[in-house]
């Protein structure tokens, strides 16, 4: 592996675990939300949940801390690669795949901010995101090796 594809994956494995990271708030805010509104009781834990406006904002902004991360990804294997060579980098299969999922990890973004999603639709997005960039990259990946 090349110096400018590890600094690629380093920051995109990291874009991706914030936004992991980010599902488990956001399935917490689903499984509570459906608790009130059934006025059921969540089992006993430990500790008090946090409320539903704190466990959607928390998931949004981890979510824009892995964006951060993974546009930084890009930026920074380019200079590594014209650093490394004193040439223009290589167009590589993988790097589209990369920049596939960065434009899906944008879209999901932008229908938060543009459309000002609130409640239970923003949280579905960035959990149905984060399963359309996972199968994105793992596809990417796969189909790019073969061919």
């Amino acid at each position: 592996m090349t110096k400018e594809m590890f600094f690629l994956h380093l920051f995109s494995a990291a874009g991706y675990l914030f936004h992991g990271a980010a599902c488990l708030p956001a399935s917490l805010f689903i499984r509570q939300e459906y608790a009130i509104k059934t006025k059921k009781k969540l089992p006993p834990c430990r500790f008090q949940m946090p409320s539903l406006f704190r466990l959607e904002r928390l998931s949004y902004q981890l979510v824009v801390i892995g964006f951060v991360l993974l546009t930084l990804g890009f930026p920074v294997s380019e200079v590594v690669a014209l650093y490394s060579t004193d040439a223009p980098p290589e167009s590589t299969p993988v790097l589209y795949s990369a920049l596939l999922v960065w434009c899906l990890y944008a879209l999901s973004i932008c229908m938060h901010c543009i459309r000002h999603l609130r409640g239970r639709k923003a949280v579905r997005i960035i959990n149905v995101s984060f399963m359309a960039l996972s199968i994105s990259y793992v596809c990417g990946h796969i189909l790019f090796k073969l061919l």
